[in-house]
């Protein structure tokens, strides 16, 4: 999934704040949208731009809004969000996708100062490789290293990012123009299905 809702988002002037699977839909099969995906959930935007296109004053501290799982360090420190921080929750997301799992998946939610000490620790250079090491770890260190080069008044490079995920698809022999695992002409790859005794074909 790349990060192009965020890019197109991010034109209108705000920012959404809460990045997670769970804020994605997937078009319908009779609408011939099945393979477009839309960000959705827009309840913690904010409008970073002023009337006069400016951006807002950055506040000194901002109440937390996002989900702490996949928060920026940014949020979970209470300070202002802006596009970077999209984008930190949009790459948090993509590792679970490969991974299956964060290592802070199992913490609650009121735990945010345990799941920022987290976020940092696995930033560290021994850690990210042990962390990303069932994933493109060299293009997903690159993207999460750019990211973290970004402050509040920062224009992300959506194109930089996107390329970093291009070239791991080449690397990975691995084929955009795939129907994705939810199109019904996509083969199935999942667990092999095995009939329980007895049971009937329909």
């Amino acid at each position: 999934m790349k990060c192009e809702g965020l890019k197109v988002k991010n034109p209108c002037g705000y920012i959404h704040r809460d990045i997670k699977p769970d804020n994605f839909a997937i078009g319908r099969e009779e609408d011939k949208t099945s393979h477009t995906i839309y960000v959705i959930d827009f309840k913690f935007s904010r409008k970073f731009r002023s009337e006069g296109k400016d951006l807002r004053l950055q506040r000194a501290q901002a109440a937390f809004r996002g989900t702490p799982r996949y928060a920026s360090i940014t949020a979970l420190s209470q300070k202002e969000q802006s596009r970077k921080d999209d984008l930190e929750s949009w790459w948090y997301m993509i590792i679970e996708f490969m991974l299956g799992k964060l290592p802070w998946a199992d913490m609650k939610p009121n735990q945010i100062d345990e799941i920022k000490h987290m976020k940092k620790q696995v930033r560290l250079k021994p850690n990210l490789k042990k962390f990303l090491k069932n994933t493109p770890e060299e293009y997903m260190t690159n993207i999460i290293l750019y990211i973290d080069t970004l402050h509040y008044n920062s224009i992300p490079d959506y194109d930089h990012v996107a390329a970093h995920l291009e070239a791991a698809v080449k690397a990975y022999y691995l084929n955009y123009d795939s129907p994705p695992d939810w199109d019904l002409m996509a083969e199935y790859k999942g667990p092999r299905y095995e009939k329980a005794v007895g049971e009937k074909d329909n």
